[in-house]
């Protein structure tokens, strides 16, 4: 008698009916294990790795006498094959504007680019990278402008260059400068000076007598004989009168450094007795004359 077929056998729900020689016996489903006939209690499939076949990135689902598998969130699949979703690539991400989409294993990270600072989802702020020497390559003639996400470099006035390298401009050299014709360019780290020629800051840079006194003009000198000397500063004579209360005529000719008077030009010599040399001593020998015509500026009359 095959109890089985004519439904004349006693087995757990969750068990199968086996036919047997003069009898039958009880199976319990796939999913279940117990004797078939008493019990048949359901086996926990995700308890153990090795009893499913999910996928690593699935989670195992444990229903009546089987389970179910589902690809985690970033992986798209069965369940027991997932594969990672590009969030990035799809455009289903979530990042700050200044900011890049990283994917990774299931999921996507947000950077913020270079320039910004943040967490990547919520904000990223800009950073001044001219706040600080350390945190740009501004050359030291360069200013730093700060923008979103970098900065500029810009060469000083005086200065060529990418901001980065700055050299000094020659002005002086390249002719673009702006002084007297009378004065010299003179370059200087970023700029240039106009600089006059002081003729009288040395004796070799001027013909003034040693016995005059030297004015440095823009782009010359003056030359003007002290008190007690005569001429037109580049040779100046000094006169000295004797007894001229007595003799008002009598006058003599002091010559300076040697130089013996020249009277040419400037002046007229009525009548010299003695000559002092540099010294002050009276020099006869050397210089004792008799001139007629006394002591007269050509330009005008000197009173003794």
């Amino acid at each position: 008698i095959d109890e089985c077929s004519e439904g004349n056998f006693s087995c757990d729900p969750n068990a199968t009916c086996i036919n047997s020689q003069g009898s039958y016996n009880c199976q319990c489903k796939n999913g279940f294990q117990g004797n078939g006939k008493q019990n048949c209690t359901d086996i926990d499939e995700c308890s153990e790795e090795s009893t499913n076949e999910c996928h690593l990135n699935a989670t195992c689902s444990n229903t009546p006498g089987s389970y179910e598998c589902e690809c985690r969130t970033g992986y798209h699949g069965l369940g027991r094959a997932c594969t990672d979703i590009d969030e990035c690539s799809d455009g289903n991400f979530t990042c700050h504007p200044n900011a890049t989409c990283i994917n990774t294993q299931g999921s996507y990270e947000c950077q913020c680019k270079n320039g910004f600072q943040g967490n990547g989802k919520q904000n990223c702020t800009d950073i001044d990278e001219c706040s600080e020497e350390s945190t740009n390559e501004c050359h030291l003639n360069a200013t730093c402008s700060n923008i979103p996400g970098s900065y500029e470099c810009e060469c000083r006035a005086g200065y060529r260059g990418h901001g980065r390298a700055c050299t000094d401009i020659d002005e002086c050299s390249d002719g673009n400068f702006t002084c007297h014709p009378n004065a010299t360019c003179i370059n200087t780290q970023g700029s240039y000076n106009c600089q006059y020629i002081d003729e009288c800051s040395e004796e070799s840079t001027n013909e003034c007598h040693l016995n005059a006194t030297c004015s440095n003009t823009q782009g010359s000198y003056l030359c003007e004989c002290r008190t007690g000397y005569h001429g037109l500063g580049r040779a100046c004579t000094g006169l000295e009168c004797y007894n001229c209360a007595h003799q008002p005529y009598d006058i003599r000719l002091r010559t300076l450094h040697d130089r013996r008077p020249t009277i040419k030009k400037t002046y007229k010599i009525r009548e010299i007795h003695h000559s002092v040399d540099d010294s002050g001593k009276q020099n006869k020998s050397n210089y004792i004359r008799e001139l007629k015509n006394i002591l007269i500026n050509t330009s005008s009359t000197l009173d003794l």
